[in-house]
């Protein structure tokens, strides 16, 4: 639709006139005409039925299906949809002087500068924050509020789901507001910068022209304003051409020397969008240069059998100047046997072989830094091996899709990692298993995966991190979440969020990408000396090298409000929509989405030495093995296995657990029982063996073994789980049998157990049976004892193969009889008799 507006007043000014003269209400459109309104368009609840005889109307506001007006005696009338109590105004309410309408709430700002509010209140947007005064405008989101305060300032309260209410800070000098459904806007006034700040002002000699010497930035009361730098005239200005600024960096056009000059005097000009100044002398000191003085290696430890190329650590120079450029080498001399074994890539300290711990734990390197004005330092690391702490999985809670259901036989295990419904573990071969819901692929590991020293696991995406720094991802791609950025490289950590993913290079940087509806994917600026990430549903966290953690993104329920003064953090993890964080000390923080208790850390939880976190539950590590969690239970994802111990690692999936176990032996062999009767025929079983393993859930297969007690090994036979005899045993000829048993475990590692087999004795009679002729009728006659069974067998012919059953009876414990048909048929009989 065109619209045309003349007026005698600035552009400005005639576009607020008519944002001021025209409400666009949900699905209609209200103009102000002299002191009436018209409403046309949709009405459902009747939002366009003005009131009759309404008049003397001077501000009009539409919310989603109802309308409000503002009366010249300072009272509010409303009309339409009213499921909220929104268009019912406090009894009473009168000095208004403006409204505004939102989803399904109404505020009105009275004359004595304070706001009053009603209808929907589910996220909190009509509690006006307690004290709120010196209100000058106000304005309304779908379900949040904003206040303008004379002071140019701007509060705001409600839902916060998309950082609605989180008024940037610093934010100053605003002259209007407005609130959209899910953004926020203020208008400022234009100002102009206040300062201008330079990262460094000082130079080393002897350097090259074009040498960076610092980063200009301004500081400016207008929140993302755009500033140029270049040199101006006045005070000050002596040595400008001894400086170019190349964008946002000031630069030298000369090599300066120490001795010849030592200090340089230059005035910069800011200029921001709008053609605002501020302008500022720089004072730029030219630096003897000075050798290093020490070499920072970030970590000295690198766990066997990983491939070469695997990073150890990054190195860093300690130097009085600063600015200065470093490079690391290789050098001979005290402690530099093992040098050939890393290499250097930068400042990246790698492998060049693969350790094995049993072979050599140790390892001796001397490295040398060097300055751009080739002055160095040396000095010697060792190189610590840690064992590969391989194990098993153990899972529990939700199984609806297969997600704890671990793989039969899965051993050798080194990481393992959650995702919403599907779980991944990591070998010590370096490869990947994958089990769960498969709906989108993101189980099938791609084939020749290898060389995997991570993994992650998203919603229905997985991650994998590579011994040369690079990432492999599969599963959905509906947001892009596994399409790996270009070129990305370097990496030494990787996290998967719901739909986004995180990875952390080795310079302490950050690259995201997928889903950033909520900033999730969006980096803060700056944001540098990263040492561990973790990505939540739609929000996003870091832990820098100082201990503190940075988190961005969705903040709807206070995730990326990171607790003021929060330090010493070691490890984080990130839930749905809560955040969990380890100290130092061994306790834990954690804060965000609580409706579980998923915050509500256990009193008393201490000695914990890393974290997890599930949708909605949290997990610990302590330094015992042991495992602790809290939160929503609703599928036994926080009812730990009882017993479960030695616990390497942990992970939390949707609403499933799993906790890596370090691979032990069987600790016992269990029989159900070590006897058997007399005279039972061969294959009889004598018991069901089992192992006592503290790896819940690891199998176990059983063998006769040599050794101390394997004397009559040869006696008895194992199928499966089933010990069998081999013989048919004699209680006068021997009463007991020793044997030596062996359980070996998933993994190889095994436990020994002698048992000694008893022989049951049978009352063996005499019992016997006499054939008894009575009136031609033919009676096999015996004593009976109770509850044992007597079967009567026959054979035509001795010489027959096998002996059949004519009758079978229980006991009494009397004399008892069997009256066979023989019909003149010539017959052998036999009594075979089964002890109770």
């Amino acid at each position: 639709m065109k619209q045309t507006h003349t007026c005698n007043y600035p552009r400005l000014r005639a576009l607020m006139a008519i944002v001021l003269s025209m409400a666009c209400l949900g699905g209609f459109t209200a103009p102000v005409i002299a002191d009436t309104v018209v409403a046309w368009g949709y009405n459902g609840n009747g939002q366009t039925n003005v009131p009759g005889g309404l008049s003397g109307v001077t501000a009009i506001a539409g919310g989603s299906e109802y309308s409000l007006a503002l009366k010249s005696d300072g009272t509010v009338v409303a009309w339409g949809y009213n499921g909220y109590g929104q268009t019912t105004a406090p009894g009473g309410l009168s000095g208004v002087t403006a409204i505004a309408a939102g989803g399904r709430h109404s505020l009105a700002l009275k004359s004595d500068r304070t706001v009053v509010a009603w209808g929907y209140n589910a996220q909190g947007q009509t509690n006006v924050p307690g004290g709120l005064s010196g209100v000058t405008a106000i304005a309304a989101g779908y379900a949040h509020s904003l206040a303008l305060k004379s002071d140019g300032t701007v509060v705001a309260w409600g839902w916060n789901g998309y950082g609605l209410t989180n008024v940037p800070g610093g934010l100053s000098g605003v002259t209007a507001i407005a609130g959209g459904d899910n953004h926020s806007l203020a208008l400022q006034e234009a100002a102009s910068p206040t300062d201008i700040l330079l990262s460094s002002t000082s130079v080393l000699e002897n350097q090259p022209a074009g040498t960076v010497v610092g980063i200009l930035s301004a500081v400016d009361p207008n929140l993302g304003d755009i500033h140029t730098f270049s040199f101006v005239s006045g005070t000050g200005d002596a040595d400008n051409a001894s400086f170019t600024i190349d964008g946002t960096s000031l630069k030298t056009a000369a090599v300066f020397d120490y001795e010849t000059k030592n200090s340089y005097s230059i005035r910069i000009l800011a200029t921001d969008f709008g053609g605002l100044t501020f302008e500022k002398t720089f004072t730029i000191s030219s630096d003897v240069n000075e050798a290093p003085t020490d070499i920072l290696l970030s970590s000295t430890s690198v766990l066997e059998n990983q491939p070469a190329g695997m990073m150890v650590g990054i190195l860093s120079a300690v130097d009085p100047n600063l600015s200065d450029i470093h490079t690391f080498s290789f050098v001979s001399g005290t402690g530099d046997a093992d040098n050939g074994s890393f290499t250097i890539d930068g400042t990246s300290l790698k492998t060049a072989a693969v350790f094995d711990y049993e072979t050599k734990n140790s390892y001796s390197i001397r490295v040398r830094v060097s300055d751009s004005g080739a002055l160095t330092f040396e000095t010697q690391f060792t190189i610590t091996v840690t064992p590969l702490i391989a194990g098993t999985v153990v899972a529990w809670g939700y199984n609806d899709k297969g997600q704890t259901t671990v793989p039969g036989g899965l051993t050798g295990v080194t990481a393992i990692a959650g995702g919403f419904l599907h779980s991944l573990a990591l070998k010590s071969n370096w490869t990947v298993v994958a089990w769960g819901w498969n709906g989108n692929g993101q189980t099938t590991v791609p084939g020749g995966l290898s060389g995997v020293t991570a993994i992650a696991a998203g919603y229905v995406h997985s991650l994998a991190l590579k011994s040369d720094g690079t990432v492999v991802a599969w599963g959905w791609n509906g947001y892009g979440q596994t399409t790996v950025p270009g070129g990305l490289s370097g990496v030494t950590a990787i996290a998967a969020g719901y739909e986004h993913n995180l990875a952390l290079k080795s310079d302490g940087t950050v690259v995201a990408w997928g889903y950033n509806e909520y900033g999730q994917t969006t980096v803060p600026g700056g944001l540098s000396g990263v040492t561990a990430i973790a990505a939540g549903y739609a929000h996003s966290l870091a832990l820098k090298s100082d201990g503190t953690v940075v988190a961005w993104g969705w903040n709807g329920n206070g995730q990326t409000t990171v607790p003021g003064g929060l330090s010493g953090v070691t490890a984080i993890a990130a839930g749905g929509r809560h955040i969990v964080a380890l100290k130092s000390d061994g306790t834990v923080v954690a804060w965000g989405y609580n409706e579980y208790g998923q915050t509500t850390v256990p009193g008393g939880l201490s000695g914990v030495t890393a974290i997890a976190a599930g949708v909605e539950h949290s997990l610990a590590l302590k330094s015992d093995g042991t495992v602790v969690a809290w939160g929503r239970n609703t599928d036994g994802q926080t009812t730990v296995p009882g017993s479960l111990s030695g616990v390497t690692a942990i992970s939390g999936g949707g609403s499933h657990s799993l906790a890596l176990q370090e691979a032990a032996s069987p600790t016992d062999i269990l029989l159900s029982s070590a006897s058997v009767l007399e005279n039972q025929s061969v294959a009889t079983v004598v018991g069901i063996l089992s192992a006592v393993d503290p790896n819940l859930g690891d199998t176990h297969s059983f063998t006769l073994v040599s050794g101390t007690g394997d004397a009559d090994n040869g006696s008895f036979t194992i199928d499966g789980t089933s010990f069998k005899t081999a013989a048919v045993f004699d209680f006068e000829t021997k009463s007991s049998y020793s044997i030596r048993l062996r359980a070996t475990d998933s993994g190889g590692l095994t436990f020994e157990k002698i048992f000694v087999i008893s022989i049951g004795d049978v009352e063996e009679g005499p019992f016997p049976m006499e054939i008894v002729n009575e009136n031609g009728t033919f009676r096999l006659s015996f004593e009976s004892v109770e509850g044992w069974t007597y079967v009567i067998q026959y054979k035509n012919a001795l010489s027959d193969a096998t002996w059949l059953e004519l009758d079978s009876v229980t006991g009494n414990g009397e004399p008892m009889s069997v009256t066979p048909d023989i019909n003149g048929i010539s017959r052998f009989y036999r009594l075979h008799i089964v002890p109770n």
